[in-house]
Formats: C-alpha cells, sequence, structure tokens
C-alpha cells in the first residue's frame, strides 16, 4: 500500500469543481447585513448586481460555485476580478475533478503529463498565470526553483510554467491559494503525490511560517479548518501533509481520511525508515508550536514515529480522533499506549474529547493479545473517553510493569489517595480487595468475585471523566466487577462521572447487567447504549467536516 510511484494517468470526467462559500461584504458602512438571513431571490439579485456571479449561475451554484467551471476558469476570473476573491472562504478539491485542462471539453480523453507532453494551453493564458505567480513571494520562488519530484517522468528540468503550459491543474491551485486572503476551510483529495506544484506550495509556505518576518506576506492567514485523503481506497495520503498544515497558526481543526503509509515487507523499521527521516529531522523543531485544538483520523497507517511527530507539534489540544481501521504500526497492530504516552506527554494539560476506536471485525483484532494495556491517568482534563473495553484491561507483557503514564497533572495528590477505597491491581485474573473495615465493599457485596480480566478504572482512568463510551463484549463479567467497583468510589475516584454507554450487543437483559445499571442511576449516572454512526460516517461528509460543524 505504498504511495502511487512513477508516471500519472490522468482521465477528464465528469467535473465536480471545487467548493467555494462566498459571503457578501457589507452594503453600507453603517448597516451589517447576513447573507443567510436575506431571502433566496434577494440573494441571487443582490450577487448578480453586484457582479460577482455570472448570471447564469443558479443561487445554488452562486453559494458553493458547485459549476462544471473548471479551476482554470475559476482561477482566470478571480485573476480578472480580485474582489470575488476576498470572499472565498472555502475551497474544497475532490477526487473527481479535472486535472488537465481540455479546450474541447472532451471527458473521454485520457492524457499523462510527461516531459513529452504537448503544450494545450494558450499562451495568453500562459503569460497571464506566470505573471500572477510572479507577483507572490513563494510563488515566484516556485516557479523559479521547482523540480518535479518523478524525474523518471518528468526529467530533471521541469519547471512550473512547462506544469502550467501542458495543462497541468497542480500550479494553477497554488495561485488560486495564494490569492484567497480570506479561507478558513481547505479540503483536498491527494493525487499527486508530494512531488508536484501543490505539494511544493503547501511546504514553502510551513516553512516561511517559522520566519516571522515573512509572515504578513503569507497565504492561509484564517485558515482554520483542512481535511485530506488519498484519491485511491488502498493507498494512503502522507503523513507531511499533517505536520506542514499544523505549522499554520490559525489552523484549529485538522482531519484525515487515510494517511500515513502502506504496510509494506520492504520497509524498515521505524526508526531507520528514510520516508520518515526529514519528518523527523525537521519535526525535532517543532515542538509545541501548533494551535490545533481537534485532529481526526480515519482509517490511517500511522507508524509510531510519525504520530509521535504529529501529536508532540501541539501546544493545547483538546481532542484527538482515531477510529476506523486503527492501524498505527507497520506491522499493523493497534498500539495504544504509544498514542496514549504521547498524547499525555504533549497534550495531558489539555486534551478534554479522546477516541481510539477500531472496528471489532478487523482481523488485527482477533486475540485480545495484540493490545497492549494503555493508562490514562495522565490526563488532567480529559471529560469524554470512547474506547474499546480491550484497550483498558490490555494485556501486559510478562516483563513489563507498566505504571500509569503520569500522575504530575494531579499535582501532590497520591495513586493510594485516590483509591483508598478500593484497591487493586490495576488488572489480574485474581482480583484482590482491600476494603479496610468497610463490609460494605466486600467483593461479595460488590459483585466481584474472582473474575478474569478485572481492571481497577481508578488507576486507568482519570479523575476529570464526564462521560464514558466503551465497545463491550456480552457477558464480560470482568467488566461488571469492574463498573461495580466504578460505582462503589465513584465519589472518591470518579466524581465527575455523568454518563456511561456500551456498545449495542451488550446485553441488557442479564440480571448482573441490570444490577449494574441500577448501581449506575443510584450515583446518578446516566447509562445508555451507544450507536454506531461513527462507522457510517459518509466520507465526504467526514472530509468537508460537515459532521462536526
Amino acid at each position: 500500500m505504498d504511495r502511487k510511484k512513477g508516471s500519472i494517468t490522468r482521465t477528464t470526467t465528469s467535473y465536480n469543481a471545487p467548493h467555494f462559500l462566498v459571503p457578501l461584504p457589507n452594503f453600507t458602512s453603517t448597516c451589517t447585513m447576513n447573507l443567510m438571513s436575506i431571502p433566496p431571490e434577494l440573494r441571487l439579485y443582490i450577487a448578480r448586481r453586484y457582479s460577482l456571479i455570472d448570471p447564469r449561475y443558479s443561487e445554488k451554484d452562486y453559494l458553493q460555485y458547485n459549476t462544471n467551471s473548471l479551476i482554470w476558469d475559476r482561477t482566470k476570473k478571480a485573476i480578472d476580478s480580485p474582489k470575488i476573491v476576498q470572499y472565498v472562504e472555502r475551497i474544497n478539491l475532490p477526487s473527481t475533478r479535472v486535472l488537465v485542462w481540455d479546450a474541447d471539453g472532451d471527458s473521454d480523453r485520457e492524457d499523462e503529463i510527461s516531459a513529452s507532453s504537448p503544450q494545450v494551453l494558450p499562451e495568453e493564458l500562459v503569460d497571464l498565470y506566470l505573471n500572477q505567480a510572479r507577483q507572490h513571494p513563494i510563488l515566484e520562488q516556485l516557479v523559479r526553483d521547482f523540480r518535479h519530484g518523478q524525474q523518471d517522468t518528468f526529467g530533471t528540468d521541469w519547471r512550473f510554467e512547462q506544469s502550467v503550459r501542458v495543462g497541468s491543474d497542480a500550479p494553477i491551485v497554488t495561485i488560486l491559494l495564494s490569492m484567497t486572503c480570506n479561507l478558513k476551510t481547505l479540503c483536498f483529495t491527494e493525487i499527486g503525490g508530494l512531488e508536484d506544484e501543490f505539494a511544493d506550495f503547501i511546504k514553502r509556505v510551513s516553512l516561511a511560517y517559522r520566519d516571522p518576518k515573512q509572515v504578513q506576506f503569507l497565504p492561509f492567514q484564517t485558515l482554520s479548518r483542512v481535511s485530506v485523503s488519498h484519491e485511491f481506497p488502498d493507498y494512503c495520503c502522507a503523513a507531511e501533509w499533517a505536520i506542514w498544515f499544523l505549522r499554520i497558526p490559525t489552523l484549529q481543526k485538522f482531519a484525515s481520511w487515510g494517511m500515513g503509509d502502506g504496510i509494506d515487507d520492504s520497509y524498515a523499521a521505524e526508526d531507520t525508515n528514510p520516508e520518515y527521516s526529514e519528518l523527523v529531522t525537521h519535526g525535532l523543531q517543532d515542538y509545541h508550536i501548533s494551535n490545533v485544538k481537534q485532529l481526526w483520523f480515519k482509517q490511517s497507517l500511522f507508524a509510531p514515529a510519525a504520530i509521535d511527530q504529529i501529536i508532540r507539534t501541539t501546544k493545547t489540544l483538546q481532542a484527538f480522533t482515531y477510529f476506523g481501521d486503527c492501524l498505527i504500526s507497520e506491522i499493523g497492530f493497534f498500539l495504544p499506549r504509544r498514542i496514549v504516552a504521547a498524547l499525555v506527554e504533549h497534550a495531558g494539560h489539555s486534551l478534554e474529547d479522546l477516541l481510539l476506536w477500531a472496528k471489532p471485525e478487523h482481523p488485527d483484532f482477533e486475540h485480545d493479545q495484540d493490545f497492549d494495556h494503555a493508562s490514562l491517568y495522565g490526563f488532567e482534563k480529559l471529560k469524554r473517553l470512547r474506547c474499546r473495553w480491550s484497550i483498558l484491561k490490555g494485556e501486559l507483557d510478562v516483563n513489563d510493569h507498566e505504571e500509569p503514564l503520569s500522575e504530575a497533572g494531579h499535582g501532590s495528590e497520591s495513586k493510594s489517595e485516590r483509591t483508598d477505597l478500593v484497591n487493586f491491581s490495576a488488572r489480574s485474573s485474581d482480583t484482590v480487595v482491600d476494603v479496610g473495615d468497610d463490609k460494605s465493599l466486600s467483593g461479595e457485596n460488590l459483585g466481584i468475585g474472582s473474575y478474569k480480566d478485572f481492571v481497577d478504572l481508578a488507576k486507568v482512568l482519570p479523575q476529570s471523566l464526564e462521560e464514558l463510551q466503551l465497545d463491550t463484549d456480552p457477558g464480560d463479567k470482568g467488566l461488571i466487577a469492574s463498573f461495580m467497583a466504578l460505582v462503589a468510589g465513584k465519589e472518591t475516584n470518579f466524581p465527575n462521572l455523568k454518563q456511561v454507554y456500551f456498545q449495542p450487543h451488550a446485553d441488557e437483559s442479564d440480571a448482573e447487567m441490570q444490577e449494574l445499571i441500577q448501581a449506575l442511576r443510584e450515583k446518578s449516572i446516566v447509562f445508555g447504549i451507544l450507536d454506531n454512526d461513527l462507522w457510517y460516517m459518509d466520507h465526504e461528509e467526514f472530509l468537508t467536516l460537515e459532521y462536526y460543524g
């Protein structure tokens, strides 16, 4: 599942143009108007009156710019009428976009861009685009210095100008992005890998943000949300995208569908993998520089070194979501302890929402012994946790005596003070109960007995927790016992806990489950069955960030 190499085969299909969300400006100096509060007919009239759209576009086309117009036409219109661009807040570059300029509109034409590709763009358009590019400092460098990364296909002397002439969309996209001074949302599908002008542009902008002297001249001054995916389901988009975009100071949300690297026997161990050499080398300077608040990854294939780097870049991360296939190592096993360790170290003071989940039917989850036990005790502000029960109960190596990952966040409070009512080993096949003189907390009264897979949740979960969602197995007596102990020590260990949810296959009719539900309710803890919306989230919905608002 390596990223695609070699020549780029480009097929012109029915066009799904980039989406632009264009709010209207204020029309008087004393009155601020809300576009969406105006009746549709009036919105269309105003837009036409102020020449912001072509009269032939429908109202829906105007609001979303979801037309059959090519990216070349949009960029030309922006160059000719710069006032349009200052109102562009959203750009979407989907996998269905046209990649090669086609004056005839022949949707069946197939092109392979290479060093021998003919010029298809009229000379006057070439001059228009190049002149615009040279007005921007970053693009001026790109026009002068760019060399395509796929030298077998493009040769060693391939330039930005040649890409424009043969009709590639990549340089045109960079020109448009350089002009959008108020862009807030960028959604795109990786097609050219990291070798084309678009990737080079993003990398140069990212590095330039490290220099305070350049910031005022850079694009993306208002960019707050980015999503990225790969054009092929069996491939992964590069992890470098996350590193680059996280350097942009205004970024608040980053989402990716299928990011990381493929699993290949030829790959070396993560510490020597050349794919990450640049990422790790440059990343050493990137500790705690990103203002991003929310990170979402679905169906991704990260090597641990890459996910570590992404997490340590953040300063005040509030939400981290990793769901879907949840493969984060080159051998394909889910390593929650590795992720949790990085999160506790770099976001333990700020993280409030954590989702670490995988589809239960995934083949990598046949045997729970493939899981590492993960302690989340070190989070100071974690309010909501969503994960599989297997992550909490874990399977520790016989030589691994893991302590909670971090307790610094709880001040001088000791572990023994947190568990003064019930004291268990974090995970044990033989339950040990230390109840002192309180006979009401005996193992028999707690319904614990000597269950395998019992977990002392007070040792692996933080006190700040308010909501817990677990993917559970029906009839898991260790689960019931663990939560009965949680209820018994609720006031001391989990004073903020208000909601507990299990996955749909939890057996609510089971007598012991009913006893647990009643015990939770007596402590004013809401119990519910978790729905599966996250598993069936539409790909486009995820990438356009619509699911999260």
